[in-house]
């Protein structure tokens, strides 16, 4: 334990799936210092060694670092220090300053002095405590359930009247192994002696044309999706830290929540410096609120709109900007050999709506003025028996791949003539029926996109190796690069009546501006 009488604590929950081996969405200040993008967990890990080395002159406290990913159906939640720190999980900052695995030689790049001209580098010593190999998928009920079992052992030699415990989550993308509201609800209802834990999600992306969502005060206002869900499992902002963040230029609303939905680094470092704020108000803590106004935080309405953060590049220090290899982006071919059960019907209806399809040119043919068009609507049922705890490798999360992988062969060879739209529906931890339609990110506001559109509309693109035949009896491994659209989590089972009432809408309308089509939705 620390020194510091009754402090707190602070976990740090860093997604280690292979979404965060995508690039990440750069500020325009950063491209203005002749930075490159860098993949999501190389950025991460330059904002946290910053930190961490930045933690190093304040109060002493204890922390702990925490990555996740899967290896295969299995989930693997495990502490990140390493050197002489291995094996530990709670770590008193002091002993972390003195302990880093290695000190890398880095340059740089700050604003030339002279107010004009191209950036100044310089060359510094850089400590490192965390670094990550993106692998696998993003095993988040496992995670909370592991962060809460290390908040029970922390808070049994505690003492009385111990700081409030802050998380901070970083991540990428939805979980794979379940729906982790049961798992997030679990943590931010444990009695620490007066006060909750507080916890903050911070969701990268590389979408530059979705601007950034960042501590909204009301989940009515964000769009139907991820946003929403994600909304639901933070915590409100404690008032030293809505402080903290409008003296740094921050608009903060009333009731605003820790939550950052396609951030940007610059929004993340501003996330991280409010941990140095949170231990120095320790040991004052917020008013403990109810338990029921905490797990139904989801319900709760109001009528502040949702706000951003209108934050200066100068905010980040110049030791925190991040300087190494630039990440490929290019665009990315699929694996033409990857095949899901259902690749014969899908590879036939691509086909057919193929411009060397023989149907298709026949009736084109025959009739010049009818109009080649198609829709393809895809209906997923978002349902599992137990969809807070299914564990990796569970039947929604396989059906999504294999919606992925139909999304992403559609978007390979695009004719120009077919759109697209999705559905899905299941039951909320409402209990109401939650009818998704569409796409997010870039795609998002429109029932349904053309084929071409597609792939430059993708989320992220998962890198991956996949074993297949080398034709001589034996096994290789084939790198692939796969386009992800869709983030979903699974649900309670719900009627499905509704889902398909959408998608009549839907069909009504695509119908009504393609009236002469010759291909039937």
């Amino acid at each position: 334990m620390s020194a510091v009488e009754s402090p707190g604590c602070v976990i740090l929950l860093i997604d280690e799936s292979a979404a965060m081996d995508s690039p990440v969405q750069q500020t325009p200040g950063a491209a203005a210092l002749g930075q490159t993008p860098k993949s999501k967990s190389a950025s991460v890990a330059t904002a946290l060694n910053a930190m961490l080395k930045r933690l190093g002159d304040g109060p002493d406290f204890d922390i702990a670092l925490i990555g996740y990913h899967t290896d295969g159906d299995r989930a693997i939640v495990e502490s990140r220090w390493g050197g002489s720190l291995d094996g530990r999980t709670f770590v008193p900052v002091r002993e972390i300053a003195e302990s880093p695995v290695q000190v890398e030689e880095r340059v740089r790049r700050i604003p030339n002095p002279a107010g004009f001209g191209p950036p100044v580098e310089q060359e510094i010593q850089f400590p490192v405590w965390y670094a990550a190999t993106p692998n696998g998928q993003a095993c988040q009920v496992a995670a909370f359930h592991h962060c809460r079992k290390l908040l029970e052992e922390w808070l049994e030699t505690a003492g009385t009247n111990p700081g409030t415990p802050l998380i901070i989550h970083v991540l990428a993308g939805g979980s794979s192994d379940g729906n982790p509201h049961q798992a997030v609800q679990e943590i931010m209802n444990l009695d620490t002696g007066g006060v909750r834990p507080v916890l903050f999600q911070a969701h990268l992306s590389t979408s530059a044309t979705v601007p950034p969502t960042l501590y909204p005060s009301n989940r009515y206002y964000l769009p139907a999706g991820s946003q929403k869900d994600l909304f639901s499992r933070c915590s409100e902002l404690p008032t030293h830290l809505v402080t903290e963040l409008k003296a740094a230029g921050a608009t903060v609303n009333e009731s605003a929540v820790g939550m950052l939905y396609n951030a940007r680094m610059l929004e993340i470092v501003t996330l991280l410096k409010l941990v140095d704020a949170h231990t120095k108000d320790w040991p004052s803590k917020p008013t403990l609120p109810q338990a029921d106004q905490v797990v139904t935080r989801d319900a709760e309405a109001d009528d502040q709109p949702t706000d951003a953060i209108n934050t200066d590049e100068a905010l980040v220090p110049a030791s925190d900007q991040d300087d190494s290899e630039s990440t490929d982006t290019d665009v990315p071919l699929l694996d033409p050999d990857e095949s899901p059960p259902e690749a014969d019907d899908e590879s036939i209806l691509v086909a057919e709506l193929d411009d060397e399809s023989p149907v298709s040119s026949q009736v084109v043919a025959a009739s010049q003025e009818l109009e080649k068009a198609a829709l393809l609507v895809i209906v997923l049922d978002r349902s599992l028996s137990d969809p807070f705890n299914p564990g990796p490798g569970n039947s929604f999360s396989r059906l999504q791949e294999n919606a992925n992988s139909l999304l992403g062969r559609i978007a390979q060879k695009p004719n120009d003539v077919m759109d697209v739209a999705m559905v899905s529906y299941g039951t909320d931890v409402e209990g109401d029926i939650d009818v998704r339609c569409g796409f997010e990110g870039s795609l998002a506001g429109q029932n349904f996109v053309r084929d071409s559109d597609l792939l430059g509309g993708a989320l992220r693109i998962d890198e991956f190796t996949k074993k297949v035949s080398d034709g001589i009896g034996g096994m290789m491994e084939r790198p692939v690069k796969q386009p992800v659209y869709l983030e979903l989590e699974p649900a309670a089972a719900g009627s499905p009546v509704k889902a398909f009432e959408t998608v009549s809408q839907i069909v009504g309308e695509w119908c009504g501006q393609h009236p002469a089509s010759i291909v039937p939705p």
